[in-house]
């Protein structure tokens, strides 16, 4: 029986807001949300794409991940763009 992977490799991140992050040294997902002052859960949703980040959140991204605010917006938007592309295709499957 093979041991089951505790962390994912995180090259592997396929989100705009994800990479954002790692590009500063923030690797992991728990450290984003540590230094963004947010839950792990509400971080992971954020960058699947599943929520828009609030403004204060955005805020504290541009800062943290230094890069203008307008990035991290287009960021957010890229990534809820493939989630509603994922949830279509995935309706599309079960039909």
């Amino acid at each position: 029986m093979t041991e089951k992977r505790r962390y994912r490799n995180p090259r592997m991140i396929v989100s705009a807001l994800g990479r954002m992050g790692q590009q500063v040294g923030l690797m992991t997902i728990r450290e984003r949300a540590k230094v963004l002052g947010v839950s792990y859960g509400h971080l992971a949703e954020c960058e699947r794409g599943g929520c828009v980040p609030s403004p204060e959140l955005q805020d504290r991204m541009a800062k943290a991940y230094e890069r203008p605010l307008e990035h991290i917006e287009r960021a957010a938007k890229l990534d809820r763009e493939g989630y509603a592309r994922r949830i279509t295709e995935h309706a599309r499957d079960l039909i």
